[in-house]
C-alpha cells in the first residue's frame, strides 16, 4: 500500500537507525475553550535518542537521506521555486521542461474538449499594459518529437530484446519437445 511504502522511505528505522522521541504531544486550548491534544513532529536534532548504524537496515543511510530530499521536494513549491510532484495529465514533459528565456520550470495547461496539453512560463512580463507569458507553446508537436526521439534511442535495445525473446521461446519449445520425447 501507499502507506507501507511511504513508511519504508520515511522511517529511519528501515535505514538501520534507532530513534526515540520523534514526536511530542502538546495540549492547547482551541477557539471554543476546549482542551485539545495534538502531536508535533520534531526535527532530527530534537529527537530524544538517535543512534545511526544501530542495526542492519533494509536501505542504506545515503538512500534514506536521498529519499528524504526527494519526498521534501514533492511538496507544493513556493512561488518562483522549482519542484513539486508531477500531477495527473497526459503531457510528457510535465514537471521537466524549463524555459529557455528565464530558466523557470514550465507549467502545463490543457485546452479544449480533447484536453490538448501545452506548456507556458509563469514569468509574466507586461506589454501594452497587459500581462504576457514569457513563453507559451503547444504540447502536441513537442510531445510527438520527444516520443520519436525516445523510441529512436531505445530501438536497438528493443530489437535486442525481441531477438532474446524469440531465442527463449525457441529454447522453451525445444525443451518441451525433448521432455515429450
Amino acid at each position: 500500500t501507499y502507506m507501507a511504502i511511504h513508511s519504508v522511505l520515511a522511517n529511519p528505522v528501515y535505514a538501520g537507525a534507532y530513534c526515540y522521541g520523534r514526536t511530542r504531544q502538546e495540549r492547547y486550548v482551541d477557539e471554543h475553550g476546549m482542551l485539545r491534544k495534538r502531536i508535533r513532529r520534531l526535527p532530527q536534532s530534537q529527537w530524544a535518542v538517535f543512534i545511526r548504524d544501530h542495526h542492519e537496515g533494509y536501505i542504506d543511510w545515503a538512500t534514506y537521506e536521498a529519499n528524504q530530499a526527494r519526498l521534501g521536494a514533492n511538496i507544493k513549491p513556493r512561488p518562483h521555486e522549482a519542484g513539486g510532484a508531477v500531477r495527473e495529465g497526459t503531457a510528457l514533459l510535465q514537471g521537466l521542461a524549463i524555459c529557455g528565456h528565464c530558466s523557470r520550470r514550465l507549467r502545463t495547461h490543457y485546452r479544449g474538449a480533447n484536453q490538448t496539453p501545452g506548456y507556458h512560463c509563469s514569468n509574466k512580463g507586461f506589454e501594452n499594459g497587459r500581462g504576457v507569458f514569457c513563453l507559451n507553446v503547444g504540447g502536441l508537436q513537442i510531445d510527438a518529437a520527444i516520443t520519436e526521439a525516445f523510441l529512436r534511442a531505445v530501438e536497438p535495445a528493443g530489437l535486442e530484446a525481441a531477438v532474446r525473446a524469440a531465442e527463449q521461446l525457441e529454447a522453451d519449445h525445444d525443451a518441451a519437445l525433448a521432455q515429450w520425447r
